[in-house]
């Protein structure tokens, strides 16, 4: 099966991309990812591919400015919203070359 196969089946209707590109707020979203990257991680050969997987769609560290002055921070919540739109964009431009690594992981599995 070649990559190009997968990759045009992947991108299919058949799967649909759950993550939509917006400004809400990831947490939720990263928090399933961690939990995949720990799944694979205990898998045969997982140490690699979590890592590998961790390039692809773990979450970006990010730095915010607070304002002391009180109040409300319009420039805070902008900037992370800013960051909640990348995160998107990062997790669905990498969708399929994650799902690629996760299918050849498989044929390391002794099932």
């Amino acid at each position: 099966m070649s990559e190009k196969y997968i990759e045009s089946d992947l991108s299919s209707d058949k799967y649909p991309n759950v993550i939509e590109e917006n400004h809400e707020d990831v947490k939720e979203i990263f928090e399933q990812v961690k939990s995949l990257i720990n799944f694979v991680n205990s898998l045969e050969m997982g140490a690699f591919y979590s890592k590998e997987l961790e390039k692809l769609i773990k979450q970006d560290n990010h730095a915010y400015a607070i304002s002391l002055n009180g109040g409300h921070d319009y420039r805070y919540e902008q900037a992370k919203r800013d960051n909640n739109l990348a995160d998107r964009k990062k997790l669905i431009a990498n969708r399929d070359k994650a799902i690629y690594l996760i299918i050849e992981l498989l044929r390391y599995q002794k099932w």
